[in-house]
């Protein structure tokens, strides 16, 4: 944090990369756990299709779920250091004659937006964390357990990692359920069996925790909006009416940046839908500036 004294700063970032630790340990026990306890014991006793099947639905989501997150943990959205505002006129200065409305949200009444604690400019929807100590482009928060921020370079990774993950747990927690039911002696439990009942409640906790959440963060993606904006009450964005009776097409306390539900998920996804699926790059622009909705004549 700004201000924090070297060695305390030193060990919030240690925490950070232990939580990413647990995230590996937890998905690496998940792992061993299914496939070594509950598809290795299948083979030989019953039709080789079953555990093979599990097997290739489990890997193939493990493998996304795991690139996902280290995609999502490594690619930062900083601000480019390079970056500055064009030298332009505002509104105002372009057309005198404009008339307010409607209540203006600070952010439209700064011409140009400066972070003083990076000392530079930064682009329209970028904030500062202070645990990365950096502007973030597009910043949507900080998460500990990619002990990175969410930003517009990474939000793809995260949604992808958090949407495999709860698909993953689901995944598991369904196949795992008649290995019990038709293989176990309910008898004689084993230890084998308390270390696979433990799998089994950690999905069915992440599935409970994630379903919302996974919702919540594809509806910003349609409507082009981030968590930060989101929680601002005074996101207030229909403000100014011209002297042309011209103002902007956008509903009050929703995002400028809302620009078709294709057109929004593009600017997360790209314009692939063969690559939608994979943790790779389709960023269709940089990050510093967003195409908005555009004024109608009313």
């Amino acid at each position: 944090f700004v201000g924090m004294p070297e060695e305390d700063s030193l060990l919030v970032r240690l925490v950070g990369w232990i939580l990413v630790v647990v995230v590996l340990a937890i998905l690496s026990y998940c792992w061993l756990v299914f496939v070594l306890l509950v598809c290795v014991p299948l083979f030989g006793e019953y039709p080789v299709a079953w555990p093979i099947s599990y097997l290739i639905v489990f890997n193939v989501l493990f493998v996304l779920v795991v690139w996902s997150y280290l995609r999502a943990v490594f690619t930062t959205s900083f601000v480019p250091s390079s970056f500055s505002h064009p030298e332009e006129t505002s509104e105002e200065e372009e057309n005198p004659e404009a008339t307010v409305t409607e209540e203006i949200s600070p952010k439209r009444r700064k011409k140009r937006r400066y972070c003083e604690k990076c000392a530079q400019d930064k682009p329209d929807r970028a904030h500062h964390c202070s645990r990365c100590k950096r502007c973030i482009l597009k910043m949507d928060h900080h998460c500990p357990w990619i002990n990175n921020c969410v930003g517009y370079n990474n939000y793809k990774y995260f949604i992808l990692f958090t949407t495999y993950t709860l698909l993953l747990c689901l995944a598991g927690v369904v196949m795992v359920v008649p290995v019990a039911l038709f293989t176990w002696d309910w008898n004689t439990i084993m230890w084998e069996n308390l270390l696979v009942i433990i799998a089994m409640l950690l999905g069915a906790v992440f599935s409970l925790t994630l379903i919302g959440f996974v919702a919540m963060h594809i509806r910003f993606s349609l409507g082009n909006l981030t968590t930060i904006e989101s929680l601002e009450k005074k996101f207030s964005w229909v403000s100014v009416r011209t002297s042309t009776n011209f103002v902007y097409n956008t509903e009050q306390g929703s995002s400028p940046y809302n620009v078709g539900v294709y057109n929004n998920w593009v600017d997360v996804f790209g314009k692939n839908p063969l690559l939608w699926p994979l943790p790779v790059n389709t960023l269709p622009h940089d990050g510093c500036m967003f195409s908005k909705k555009e004024l109608i004549d009313v």
